[in-house]
């Protein structure tokens, strides 16, 4: 069966703390998941960064063929 994969973002507060910080690298945390368990992501400056890593996650799986 083929991994469902889905991206989300988030936009942090300025007194947001992410795994025990409070201080990141930028504002949208992305998060990727893979059959709803969550596996990785990252923190951008711009939201239309967080928007083209969202976009290449997801279509990571499908050029792989």
């Amino acid at each position: 069966m083929d991994d469902y994969k889905k991206a989300t973002i988030e936009i942090l507060k300025n007194d947001d703390s992410v795994l025990g910080s409070s201080k990141t690298n930028g504002k949208y945390l992305v998060r990727e998941y893979v059959d709803g368990v969550e596996m990785g992501g990252g923190f951008h400056k711009y939201l239309h960064d967080a928007v083209s890593h969202v976009e290449r996650y997801q279509n990571q799986f499908t050029d792989e063929f």
